[in-house]
């Protein structure tokens, strides 16, 4: 597993301006000016040398003004104590504090650690109290928006049929399906013609084990490269 500190989730990204709105950013436009999404998190690398926690022309200037976000945004999981910890652009917890929420962090994940330090800084003239109330506004909105001051709970019968449900794993199927890409194609190999194949080689033990990603808990259903080989060509595929 490669270290977290230098995998691109948190590694500096160097691009210039054109190159992050020609290439990185639209597909995050389209959640936020088409998808209507309601929250967005911060990442962990920095950008051009900002830290996205604390980055205000990413969160501000790029996200809400241009591109009329109006949700709210969380950080990732001790995303705002890093900008002390792993980037060194703030000077302690409560410096961390302020650089994220006046860039646009609303909420601070997994625990509160360095936003409740906001208090003081308030009571020091050093964070306006209306910075406190946009993040506060936006956190409201959104619960307003989901009807948890009237309903603070969820029905539990009706998340089971919703979750994993056979409508959201054909969607799923549909987002792996169309984000497959094929760079090359040599003597047109592929797609492959079942009737000329005598076997299939399967190898290596990652074969036979279902990759969700770290975050995916246990979904209830997953299908292996050796399970889906296998349902589509029965005894043609060899596992080594």
């Amino acid at each position: 597993m490669a270290n977290r500190k230098a995998a691109r989730t948190s590694a500096p990204a160097n691009y210039s301006e054109r190159v992050l709105r020609e290439i990185f950013l639209p597909s995050f436009k389209t959640a936020v000016t088409e998808g209507g999404i309601m929250s967005v998190m911060a990442s962990y690398n920095e950008i051009d040398g900002v830290p996205s926690h604390a980055n205000t022309w990413l969160l501000e200037k790029i996200l809400r003004q241009e591109w009329g976000f109006k949700g709210y945004v969380v950080s990732d999981y001790d995303g705002v104590s890093q900008l002390d910890t792993l980037h060194h652009v703030a000077n302690g917890k409560e410096d961390a504090a302020r650089l994220a929420l006046e860039a646009g962090v609303d909420i601070e994940l997994p625990d509160p650690d360095c936003f409740p330090l906001l208090l003081n800084l308030v009571r020091e003239g050093k964070v306006s109290e209306a910075s406190i109330d946009k993040a506060v506004a936006r956190n409201l909105r959104a619960k307003f928006l989901l009807g948890l001051f009237e309903h603070p709970y969820v029905d539990p019968d009706r998340a089971v049929t919703v979750t994993n449900s056979r409508v959201h794993r054909e969607l799923a199927a549909e987002a792996a399906r169309r984000s497959i890409v094929l760079l090359k194609n040599e003597n047109n190999l592929l797609p492959l013609d079942r009737s000329k194949l005598r076997s299939i080689a399967i190898i290596g033990p990652n074969a036979d084990r279902v990759h969700l990603g770290g975050y995916s808990d246990d979904p209830g259903r997953g299908v292996s490269v050796r399970q889906g080989i296998n349902e589509k060509v029965g005894n043609l595929a060899a596992f080594a």
